[in-house]
């Protein structure tokens, strides 16, 4: 069994950044958009610790692994993003 992403020091350390910069925004477009992608985040990363579960028939869909990685990058870079011109 592969250890969880979702409790890794990284990413709750990530995910504890994300939703400090959502917490401190006023409401409008920008909080909307961070609000989504952080739910976007979150769930991709659930996505990857079941399939890496051996409770799943002990079959893990690479290919599926694959695309859900590359969305979760994707999606941080745009947190990232808006994080950074937020800070300018």
């Amino acid at each position: 069994m592969f250890p969880r992403l979702t409790t890794s020091e990284k990413w709750l350390k990530d995910m504890n950044r994300y939703q400090t910069v959502y917490s401190n925004l006023d409401e409008g477009t920008i909080k909307d958009k961070l609000g989504l992608y952080i739910k976007t985040f979150e769930s991709l990363s659930n996505d990857i610790d079941v399939g890496h579960q051996s409770g799943s028939g002990g079959y893990i869909k690479p290919r599926q692994l694959i695309d859900i990685k590359h969305n979760l990058f994707k999606t941080k870079e745009k947190i990232e993003v808006i994080i950074k011109q937020l800070n300018q």
